[in-house]
């Protein structure tokens, strides 16, 4: 944490996000953070924001309470705040802002203004922060992330447009970000900050669960040990705290472990609750896989959206998923989701076949949902398969009234159940987030597609090829020659109206 620190200082990253468990010390090391930016003058605009303005404003107390009662801290860095705080400020153990003494001359002349420090909610407007000439420059974020938001989808895209407004608000110069809170959920703003991280580098993540590994297994140790034990008899030998009862005193009828999993584990999904289990999802290694006899299947999840009146895609996710299935009729999967034009998918498509066709296993059959938008990429497929001659197996997947949750239950569920689904190593990351979160994932772009394969996978050796598509020629006064368009051909040669384009 300290070392997260000095980066943050350092400007070496721009952003720290502390996801820890509670107890984490992680409140204490952003006070003493604040506490340090105001001895060393480090920056002069602080903002504190939380959800409930309550926390904020009791950060901001003990920020004062240790600049005005803290011996130490006065002697080396003398009465930086002096005023007297009222009596509504100490009976609540709350300050909303506070401004530093300012630096002043020989004659009483302020040469230099204090240091301002505010809190704020997240549930307030950005718009007119400013000390003198200033926007701020560093924001402490504190529990931005509650039970209350997550009930609320209202108040999770609130939260999220706050952190979108705040950001442009800081100075561009001086901005430094601080979060801290607890992993609640895998599909709110401190997952989706976790997610930003891996794409942005001015951005460190550390997520912190009170132990490694698991209570079930006998391989755990306490992340704190100075401060924490496993059991019970451990911490009365030795006078420290105990996570068993700890767990224990987190435990509720309704719920269980549900809290003590999210808030001290970083572990949000209630496996109990879950449709689909972890359990279920059953690793298998490439080489392993290469071993069987299979037959390979390609379905495509290509959703519509209209931007000003026309149907695209490139604003949403596409989903992917690629089945070996084996003579047993076992799946072998590998999926995954990426954001996609018309032409990357397209792109995409033929990268997929040329993959599977190296690897030994060409596809039977690739489909793909059939919508508007997919209806309206069909001529430019033609071309591309024309221009390439590689002509795609491809056919129509349709959704015959049935809803998305109703497929991918149906299709998906008892396979799932009956231990009949493997998942290649590494490949099913996406797939395995949003099946554990069914129904209420974000994303299902890449269950639907994995649930498309009900309709047409079949066990190997059940179905045969197509055969290959002819060379075809056209007479000419200099021979015959290839046609460079499909309208030139005389002999349309052997169409395939069920599986082909």
């Amino acid at each position: 944490m300290m070392r997260d620190v000095h980066d943050l200082l350092d400007f070496k990253v721009r952003e720290v996000a502390w996801f820890m468990f509670g107890e984490s010390a992680k409140t204490s090391f952003a006070k003493a953070l604040i506490l340090y930016m105001i001895a060393y003058e480090i920056e002069p605009y602080i903002n504190v924001d939380a959800f409930d303005s309550t926390n904020s404003e009791r950060i901001l107390f003990d920020v004062v309470w240790e600049l005005q009662t803290n011996s130490r801290f006065i002697n080396d860095f003398g009465e930086l705040y002096n005023v007297k705080r009222s009596k509504d400020q100490i009976t609540q153990k709350r300050v909303k802002d506070f401004v530093t003494n300012p630096k002043k001359d020989e004659y009483g002349r302020i040469k230099k203004a204090g240091i301002r420090v505010e809190a704020h909610s997240t549930q307030e407007s950005v718009r007119g922060r400013v000390h003198g000439a200033m926007r701020p420059g560093f924001v402490l974020l504190d529990d931005f992330e509650t039970k209350k938001t997550l009930k609320s989808e209202a108040a999770t895209s609130q939260v999220r447009m706050h952190i979108q407004e705040f950001k442009r608000g800081l100075d561009s110069k001086r901005r430094r970000v601080m979060y801290l809170g607890n992993i609640l959920s895998e599909y709110g703003n401190v997952q989706s900050t976790i997610e930003r991280a891996k794409h942005d580098p001015e951005l460190k993540v550390r997520i912190v669960p009170i132990c490694q590994g698991t209570l079930m297994s006998g391989l755990h140790t306490p992340s704190w040990p100075q401060r924490w034990t496993m059991n019970d008899a451990e911490a009365q030998a030795t006078n420290k705290a105990s996570i068993d009862g700890k767990r224990r005193s987190m435990w509720t009828p309704e719920e269980g472990d549900m809290d003590f999993q999210a808030e001290m584990l970083c572990q949000p999904i209630d496996e109990m609750k879950a449709l689909f289990k972890r359990e279920w999802f059953m690793p298998v290694a490439w080489e392993a896989l290469l071993e069987k006899k299979l037959a390979a299947y390609v379905t495509i999840d290509t959703p519509s959206r209209k931007e000003d009146g026309v149907v695209t895609a490139g604003g949403d996710f596409v989903g992917f998923c690629i089945n070996w299935i084996d003579r047993e009729g076992k799946w072998h999967l590998k999926a995954w989701r990426e954001k996609l034009g018309p032409t990357g998918i397209i792109e995409k498509m033929f990268g997929i076949y040329n993959f599977l066709v190296q690897a030994g296993t060409p596809p039977l059959k690739m489909g793909w949902e059939d919508t508007a938008f997919t209806r309206g990429l069909e001529p430019m497929l033609r071309h591309e398969q024309r221009v390439r001659q590689t002509f795609l197996p491809l056919m129509w997947l349709k959704h015959e009234g049935r809803s998305k949750q109703d497929r991918i239950r149906t299709g998906l569920l008892y396979r799932y159940e009956t231990r009949s689904v493997y998942h290649l190593q590494g490949e099913c990351k996406d797939l395995e987030n949003e099946l554990v979160r069914f129904p209420d994932a974000d994303h299902d772009d890449i269950s639907d597609a994995t649930a498309y394969q009900s309709d047409i996978a079949r066990p190997a050796g059940t179905e045969k090829p197509r055969d290959p598509r002819p060379e075809r020629f056209v007479d000419t006064p200099y021979g015959k020659v290839k046609p460079a368009y499909e309208d030139e051909l005389v002999d349309e040669g052997p169409q395939y109206p069920d599986i082909g384009i």
